[in-house]
């Protein structure tokens, strides 16, 4: 890989470009969500207990070097270049030749929905975006340098499933995508591309069985077990019952994606068309190869596994976490249906021995390139604008919550009875029917993790206590929930009013208390 050739220069630099204009205003404002707030100036969230063993030994050397700063400028730039250097690093692994079609997908890939959700969590987004390019980067290391590699690719997929495990389906599209290639450009045997397939798998059983070690062997070592928050300890463990369900609704998922919302990544009429053409034109593309190339059935066959194995692959997620929530940040590996319109488009011009006549192909070639750029182009387009609307909406719900709480903090002590050394008690969530965030009723700006479309505002979650201590610089002192539940109970407090009305605030058996619903 020359890092001085053209197509390489040229894509790192629209993705630093494209990334600029995606994500600025998030490099450029503090935006808060459940979770930001809470690990603010520093912080790199859960840990070994959440199967994040590198995290927590990045953490470990944070303490002892005090260098993970919550700045959102620093983080921010750090998860541009990491992810820069990744589409590079795609380029090179396909040998994709075409500048143009090199540039429109580093746009997709940094614009992707996915990045800006992993924005949302500014504290960890260099790591998630680190854990991104070690996924890409097992692949070029396996294939690069092949039975060498097969150690390489293992350490780096270890590696990155110990930042984050949603990133696998990136290293697994990736490998399909490869094996697609070669069967297409009909350079290589059905047996061979067969071995190749197994080899790549063997890696990945590899890399997760490395990973997997690596963090029982931390759980042991810090007396943890693993979180059952979301499933976590669950993740992977998958009855026979189930799995025809799960494959249905993985394979479903990506073949319905032009007609529903999938985790933000579609939720626009004009990338919904786009995808339709783009899988048209791929379909094209990949029967116009196997014909000029007078595929032998073997191939064909292979071709047509492949083809259906890709969707599995790409929305791997489902499967792996079947008993989870998931949300945008987790499903990075669908970029990669951009890439395949992209290499077949780029294959199609390479393959000097099709026997067709060269003008023809050209024309070929030229209306296909110049319609998937064009469509690719718009696409990132309408994900640049949807991540800074996402962004505005973040800014909006920070400086609503920030207000609300800092009102209430007001009245609080301006409650009769008030001195700081009394301890608070929120009694309920807040139900307040005239706060409201606007950008709430928007069908395009619902990212996961935006904290903005979530059923609850933020004022909730658990990290409210970090508003007061980051925002108004006061620290009250929580009492804990079995105080909480008693308090419910109590006659005085049940005929107290809610929040904002007046008298939701009083001050009852030296405590604060704020009943916020019944």
């Amino acid at each position: 890989m020359k890092l001085t050739e053209k197509r390489f220069k040229y894509t790192f630099f629209t993705s630093i470009f494209v990334g600029l204009a995606a994500h600025l205003f998030a490099l450029t404002n503090v935006l808060q969500n459940y979770d930001n707030i809470s690990q603010t100036p520093v912080g790199v969230g859960t840990g070994v207990t959440s199967g994040r063993w590198v995290i927590e030994l990045l953490s470990q050397l944070h303490i002892k070097y005090g260098v993970n700063y919550n700045i959102p400028m620093v983080n921010g730039l750090i998860a541009i270049f990491l992810l820069s250097v990744s589409v590079c690093l795609i380029i090179d692994v396909l040998n994709i030749q075409s500048v143009p079609l090199c540039c429109v997908f580093a746009g997709i890939f940094i614009s992707f929905p996915v990045v800006t959700s992993s924005m949302f969590f500014m504290y960890v987004v260099e790591y998630n975006s680190l854990a991104a390019f070690l996924a890409v980067l097992a692949v070029w290391v396996a294939r690069k340098y092949h039975w060498i590699g097969l150690v390489g690719g293992t350490l780096c997929l270890a590696v990155s499933l110990g930042i984050y495990q949603a990133y696998l389906p990136m290293t697994a599209s990736l490998f399909v995508i490869l094996l697609l290639k070669e069967v297409l450009s009909g350079k290589s045997r059905w047996l061979t591309v067969l071995c190749r397939g197994v080899l790549d798998l063997f890696t990945m059983i590899l890399g997760f069985a490395a990973y997997y070690g690596c963090m029982k062997w931390n759980l042991a070592k810090h007396g943890a077990e693993l979180s059952d928050y979301q499933g976590i300890n669950n993740m992977g463990n998958i009855s026979l019952r189930s799995l025809p369900g799960l494959l249905k609704r993985a394979v479903g998922d990506i073949v319905k994606m032009p007609f529903i919302d999938y985790y933000g990544i579609s939720s626009t009429v004009v990338v919904r068309i786009a995808i339709v053409i783009l899988a048209i034109i791929s379909f094209v593309g990949i029967v116009y190869l196997l014909w000029a190339k007078k595929a032998r059935v073997s191939l064909i066959l292979e071709c047509i596994l492949l083809c259906m194995i890709f969707p599995l692959a790409v929305n791997g997620i489902t499967i792996m976490c079947s008993e989870s929530e998931i949300y945008t940040m987790m499903v990075y590996g669908s970029v990669f249906i951009f890439l395949v319109p992209v290499m077949v488009m780029d294959l199609i011009v390479q393959n000097a021995d099709v026997k067709i006549n060269k003008l023809s192909r050209r024309k070929l070639y030229l209306y296909g390139r110049n319609s998937v750029a064009a469509l690719l182009i718009l696409v990132t387009v309408q994900y640049v604008w949807l991540s800074n609307g996402n962004y505005m909406a973040m800014y909006y719900n920070t400086e609503q919550t920030k207000a609300y709480l800092s009102s209430m903090l007001t009245q609080v002590r301006m409650t009769e009875g008030f001195n700081t050394s009394l301890s608070w008690a929120f009694i309920g969530k807040v139900s307040d029917e005239t706060f409201h965030n606007q950008w709430k009723d928007s069908n395009k700006f619902h990212y996961g993790g935006n904290g903005v479309t979530e059923e609850k505002p933020l004022v909730n979650y658990y990290s409210r206590k970090s508003w007061f201590w980051h925002y108004m610089g006061y620290v009250p002192n929580l009492v804990d929930n079995d105080q909480v539940k008693e308090l419910r109970k109590d006659p005085y407090v049940k005929n107290m009013p809610c929040y904002p009305d007046y008298g939701s605030i009083a001050i009852y058996k030296d405590t604060v208390i704020i009943k916020l619903s019944d």
